[in-house]
């Protein structure tokens, strides 16, 4: 299964989850999520829509803290989840979208930074607005990614030595390319061939030669499993809520 595959299956979980009637039980796991430091944004969305119902999208922030018990990770996660419902500018504001990137890893937003990101990071910040996005657009439309923010992740995985995007960050390739050296061209096209034919199954176990090129692959790898990674414990989330 490609994430692409597995994109298009948790949105239909979690839209399964998003819109059905809670039972008690399930209003205690939604409670639960809310105090969970390590739950996933679009668990802490679907925790607030079973405890507040669908118009908790137009509440204020301070009702929704009245309303929710919550600790105060979730809020900053609760908040972007709402904002991309409402606003989408994590797809057009890099601000926005690093601020988003670290609220969906778990990271406390600070107010007007503007935050290094890591390729995982910035990986799971765009599979996760997939799904938000998806649960709240009545439209079924999808923003596309403006230039500020391509440059944003391209700078950010500049400095991290990358040469080629990992899955999810495509959008972000010719802003990347252009601030690679000539001399690395030929081997951004062979890590790409390489990676594109390299099975994704059981990557966390997979050793890379340590030459130029499996140090890339490696890098690619280890931003796939963590993407992986969160899906799963997510999934988990959506099971009980």
């Amino acid at each position: 299964m490609t994430l692409s595959d597995l994109q298009r299956l948790v949105v239909k979980e979690a839209y399964a989850a998003f819109f059905k009637r809670p039972n008690e039980t399930q209003k205690q796991s939604a409670r639960a999520v809310l105090q969970d430091p390590e739950a996933a944004a679009t668990s802490v969305l679907i925790a607030a829509q079973h405890l507040l119902g669908p118009t908790f999208l137009t509440y204020e922030p301070e009702t929704l803290w009245i309303e929710l018990d919550i600790c105060p990770i979730n809020k900053d996660k609760l908040m972007a989840g709402i904002a991309l419902a409402m606003t989408p500018s994590f797809y057009w504001d890099y601000r926005v979208f690093g601020a988003t990137t670290h609220a969906l890893n778990n990271e406390m937003v600070t107010p007007e930074a503007v935050p290094h990101c890591s390729p995982a990071q910035m990986a799971w910040a765009a599979f996760e607005a997939e799904l938000l996005f998806a649960l709240t657009d009545g439209e079924s439309t999808r923003p596309q990614y403006d230039d500020p923010v391509a440059a944003y992740v391209a700078v950010n995985l500049f400095e991290e030595g990358r040469i080629t995007p990992p899955v999810g960050l495509g959008f972000s390739a010719e802003e990347l390319t252009s601030k690679v050296s000539p001399d690395s061209l030929n081997l951004k096209k062979e890590t790409e061939d390489a990676w594109a034919a390299l099975p994704k199954d059981a990557l966390e176990k997979k050793k890379f030669e340590n030459t130029p090129q499996g140090t890339q692959l490696q890098h690619l790898a280890a931003t796939w499993v963590y993407v992986e990674a969160k899906t799963k414990v997510l999934r988990a989330e959506l099971g009980k809520l």
